[in-house]
Parts: C-alpha cells; sequence; structure tokens
C-alpha cells in the first residue's frame, strides 16, 4: 500500500462518525490540544499565560471529541476544528483574530507533516497493511504517538528558542 492510499483511507469516515476513546484522547487527544495551544502562543509571540492556556487546552479537547462524533467527513471535522483553536486563540487566549488564523494554519501544516511523516515511517518499518495496523484503536494510537512526539518537539523547542531571543511579549 503507497502512503497516499494509507492517509486518504485514515481520512475517509464516509460520513460516519469518527468514533474515538478514552484511551485516545487521554494519549493523543489531550496532548495535542496543549500542543496546539503551546503553538498558538509560540506563533503569536505571546508569553504563555498558563490560567487561559489550561482552559483553552482543555475546551479544545472536549470540543473535538465532540466533533468526533458527529456524523460528518473527516475533512470537515478537521474545518471546525481550526474553526475552534481560531475562536479559543481569540476569545480566551487574547491573540489577535489574523494571528490567530495564520497561526491555526501553520499548526494544521506541522501537525499534518508530522503525521504522513510518521505514516511513512510505519509503512516502511512494519513493512504491512496501514489499514490492518489502524483496525485496533490500541494499535492505531500507539503507533500514533511518534507523530504527537515529534509535533510536541518542534513546537516546545520554537517556543523556547523564542522566549531565550526575547520575542515573546
Amino acid at each position: 500500500m503507497n502512503i497516499s492510499k494509507g492517509i486518504y483511507l485514515l481520512s475517509d469516515s464516509g460520513g460516519r462518525m469518527l468514533k474515538v476513546t478514552l484511551f485516545e484522547t487521554l494519549v493523543r487527544g489531550i496532548p495535542e490540544a496543549l500542543t496546539m495551544m503551546l503553538a498558538m502562543y509560540a506563533f503569536a509571540n505571546k508569553k504563555l499565560e498558563k490560567k487561559e492556556y489550561l482552559i483553552s487546552s482543555l475546551i479544545l479537547v472536549l470540543v473535538v471529541y465532540l466533533i468526533r462524533l458527529l456524523p460528518i467527513n473527516y475533512g470537515i471535522h478537521t474545518i471546525l476544528n481550526i474553526f475552534v483553536l481560531i475562536f479559543l486563540a481569540f476569545n480566551v487566549n487574547k491573540i489577535d483574530l489574523i494571528v490567530s488564523i495564520k497561526a491555526s494554519i501553520l499548526i494544521l501544516m506541522i501537525l499534518f507533516l508530522c503525521e504522513g511523516l510518521n505514516l511513512l515511517f510505519i509503512e516502511k518499518f512494519f513493512n504491512e497493511n496501514i489499514d490492518y495496523l489502524f483496525e485496533n484503536v490500541f494499535t492505531k494510537t500507539i503507533l500514533g504517538i511518534p507523530s504527537t512526539i515529534m509535533f510536541m518537539v518542534i513546537v516546545t523547542y520554537y517556543y523556547l528558542i523564542a522566549s531565550k531571543k526575547g520575542k515573546l511579549r
């Protein structure tokens, strides 16, 4: 199976609910939401405000979970998640709207890149049918951890460098 087919198959829900388990939410959902909100601060060159950061991250986890339960196609849920991310950044974290929009697009691009690289690695390393590997929720979640870690490392590194250079206000 080639990687582009794997990405298509992973992203095509056919209008069905994208079932998400508590395990997936704990292992990937919460870390990704925390990292997305940190990325929003980093790309907005804004110092982290812990209370707003935690509130917006927890709301993001909850809303993403609820959106994934809707009977909509995978791409639609991604667009809705972007709107939620922008809404939270603007209203809770007090980040400029245009900056929030630009940052959310950059966040999504980085996240897709990390997930694509991870899928490529999985395909080459396991030499298995990706569909088969991703049928089991536990296996799918565990195999997705490297992309979450890559995303966290990139965002944390960027935030720390920006902080060290005095770019955060």
